[in-house]
């Protein structure tokens, strides 16, 4: 439930700034979104499907990391999130 719902945040909640950052048809897919207790924070594995993957490598992956969390404080959630990303191209 969370990871769709964080996935679905950032897709429509916060497509203007992916499309800003990443270009025009770009979406994110999250693969996992997990609780490591050791750490006391979610950890969250992230794909992002780009069309334009020059103008993308330029902010990637600190783009993606500052939307994933900008979408992340909408959840509403206290605890720290660690964020692993990948990029994809798709055509």
């Amino acid at each position: 439930m969370r990871k769709e719902l964080l996935e679905n945040i950032i897709n429509k909640s916060l497509k203007l700034t992916m499309t800003t950052y990443f270009g025009e048809n770009c979406y994110v897919k999250v693969k996992s979104l997990d609780f490591i207790r050791s750490k006391k924070s979610h950890l969250v594995c992230i794909t992002i499907f780009v069309t334009d993957i020059e103008k993308s490598s330029e902010i990637f992956p600190d783009g993606l990391e500052i939307i994933t969390k900008l979408g992340w404080k909408v959840i509403g959630r206290d605890k720290p999130l660690i964020v692993t990303s990948s990029i994809e191209y798709i055509n």
